[in-house]
C-alpha cells in the first residue's frame, strides 16, 4: 500500500504560468518518486506528438507505448510516473456523434395499431394492409451526447418512448426502444449508464480519439504502481475535454496555475532573485512585474540576466530597471490597467495594439486581466462606501498595502455605478468572444474608448452605445 503523504494517483497541472506548471510537475515527481532512478521510473509523452498527422501504424505504436508505460511497473521501483503534456490537444471525435444525430433525425417511424397495441414500426416494416399513421423522426424520443465514457457517443431514451415492431410475417413482434435501435440504428454508441471496463489499447478509427478514450480508462482506474500527471498550456476549463475534466473531478486533482490569478508575485521574485545572488526590494519588485508581467517564465528570465549584469550580493534599485528590462521582455498586457485607471485613451490604445499583435489568439486573458481590475476597483468603492478604512481595506482584498493604495486612487476617478456598467459590459464581451470572434479588436478598442471618455458614467450615452 501506498504510503498515505503521496499525491493522488492522477493529477493535472494546467495554465499559462509554464514556469509555475513546471515547478509543481518537478515537485510531485519528487514526491512520488523519491530515489528511485528516474531513467526507469520517469516516462514523459507530448500529446502534441502522440496526435500529430503521420501514418496509422505510427499513431497507433505511439498510443500503445504511452499505454505499455502506464501499465508497467519497471523492475526495482515500488512506484513510476507518465506524465503527459498539452492536454488540451486531446479531445474526442465528435464524427461518430454527428453521423449518428443525422440517423436518428432521418429516421422515419409511422405509428400502427398491432394486437390492440400501439406501436411505431419504418415503413417497409408495416403490416399489410397497414394504413400509414402519424410520422415522426426517432429524435422526438432519443438525444444524445458526444464523447461519453472511452470516448463514445451517448444515447439517452426519454420516459415517453413507446414501443416499436420489428421484423415482418411470422417474425413480426415488439420491442422496447433501446432493442429497436440496437437492432435498426448501427454505431458505435453506448446507452446512458452503461459503460466498459476495457483493459486492451484502444484501437480508434483516429489517434485522438484512441488517446481520448485511454485516459478516460487511466483515469477512471490507475493502475497499480503508476502515478499519471497531465499538464496544459491552458486557461479555461473550457479549453479542455469536458469529459476528461468531469472524470478528473471526480478521481484526480487539479491545480491551475493561471497569470490574471497571480496579480503580484513580489514575494516569488524576491525569493527567486536571492536565490541568484541579488537582493530586490518591494517597490524594485513591483516594478520588475509591471516592466515584465507577471508570467513567472519572463520574470525568470529578467532576473538571470539581471544576475549577469549585477554583483553577487548586489542590491537591485527600482530606478535601473526601466533601462534593462523595457523594451527587452515580453509584451505585457497588465500595464492596460494604469492607463484605464488614468483614463489615458493614446496609453490604453497603444498597449491594446500591442496585445493584438502579439498576442490575437489570447483574448480571454486580456478580458480577464480587465475584468480582475475593474472588479477590485468596485470592491474598494463598496468598502468605502460602508465605513472601512484604509488598512482594513488592503486586509479585505488581499493585497499589499502600496499596491491596495494605488488602486484607491485609481478608483476615486470612477463612480461606483460607472465600475458595475463596466463589469456589466466585460461579460458581455465575454460572451460576445464565442460568438463574434473576429470582431474582437474593434470591440475592445470601442470598449476602451468609452471607458476614457466616461461613458459608462452617464446614463444616457451607455445605453445607446451598449
Amino acid at each position: 500500500m501506498a504510503p498515505a503523504n503521496l499525491p493522488n494517483q492522477v493529477t493535472l497541472l494546467y495554465g499559462n504560468q509554464g514556469f509555475s506548471v513546471d515547478e509543481a510537475a518537478e515537485r510531485l515527481a519528487d514526491v512520488v518518486l523519491g530515489d528511485s532512478p528516474r531513467d526507469f521510473a520517469f516516462h514523459r509523452f507530448d500529446a502534441a506528438e502522440l496526435l500529430k498527422p503521420a501514418a496509422r501504424e505510427g499513431a497507433v505504436s505511439g498510443l500503445e507505448e504511452f499505454h505499455t508505460a502506464c501499465q508497467t511497473v519497471p523492475m526495482l521501483c515500488e512506484r513510476h510516473l507518465v506524465q503527459l503534456d498539452h492536454l488540451e490537444r486531446v479531445r474526442p471525435s465528435d464524427r461518430q456523434f454527428r453521423k449518428l444525430t443525422q440517423v436518428l433525425a432521418t429516421t422515419i417511424v409511422h405509428r400502427i395499431e398491432w394486437q390492440g397495441r400501439e406501436a411505431w414500426a419504418l415503413l417497409e416494416e408495416l403490416p399489410a394492409p397497414q394504413p400509414q399513421g402519424e410520422r415522426a423522426a426517432l429524435e422526438r424520443w432519443v438525444g444524445g451526447t458526444p464523447g461519453g465514457p472511452e470516448g463514445r457517443p451517448v444515447l439517452e431514451i426519454g420516459p415517453s418512448a413507446p414501443e416499436f415492431l420489428v421484423g415482418k410475417g411470422p417474425e413480426t413482434r415488439v420491442v422496447d426502444a433501446q432493442a429497436f435501435l440496437r437492432l435498426k440504428v448501427k454505431g458505435n454508441y453506448l446507452f446512458a449508464g452503461e459503460g466498459e471496463a476495457a483493459t486492451d489499447p484502444p484501437a480508434a478509427g483516429t489517434a485522438g480519439a484512441g488517446l481520448h478514450q485511454l485516459l478516460e480508462r487511466l483515469i477512471e482506474n490507475p493502475p497499480p504502481g503508476c502515478w499519471l500527471l497531465l499538464t496544459a498550456a491552458a486557461t479555461r476549463e473550457s479549453d479542455l475535454s469536458s469529459a476528461l475534466l468531469r472524470l478528473l473531478k471526480k478521481r484526480g486533482t487539479i491545480e491551475k496555475f493561471v497569470t490574471y490569478d497571480d496579480y503580484a508575485p513580489v514575494k516569488w521574485v524576491q525569493e527567486i532573485g536571492q536565490e541568484k545572488g541579488l537582493t530586490i526590494g518591494r517597490e524594485a519588485a513591483e516594478e520588475l512585474i509591471r516592466l515584465a508581467g507577471n508570467d513567472k517564465s519572463n520574470l525568470e528570465r529578467e532576473l538571470e540576466k539581471l544576475s549577469l549584469i549585477h554583483r553577487p550580493g548586489s542590491t537591485v534599485e527600482r530606478e535601473t530597471l526601466a533601462g534593462v528590462v523595457s523594451g527587452q521582455s515580453r509584451f505585457s498586457p497588465f500595464t492596460i490597467n494604469e492607463q484605464l485607471g488614468a483614463k489615458d485613451l493614446a496609453g490604453a490604445l497603444n498597449i491594446m495594439e500591442r496585445f493584438i499583435r502579439f498576442n490575437s489568439n489570447d483574448f480571454p486573458v486580456m478580458i480577464g486581466i480587465m475584468a480582475r481590475y475593474f472588479r477590485q476597483l468596485l470592491h474598494i468603492h463598496t468598502l468605502q462606501r460602508q465605513g472601512v478604512q484604509e488598512p482594513e481595506i488592503a486586509t479585505r482584498i488581499k493585497l499589499h498595502p502600496f499596491i491596495a493604495r494605488k488602486l484607491a486612487a485609481q478608483a476615486a476617478r470612477f463612480g461606483e455605478v460607472e465600475l458595475e456598467r463596466i463589469v456589466a459590459e466585460l461579460a458581455r464581451l465575454d460572451v460576445a468572444l464565442r460568438q463574434h470572434g473576429p470582431l474582437m479588436p474593434v470591440l475592445l478598442k470601442n470598449f476602451l474608448e468609452r471607458v476614457c471618455a466616461g461613458n459608462f458614467r452617464r446614463q444616457g450615452l451607455y445605453r445607446s452605445l451598449s
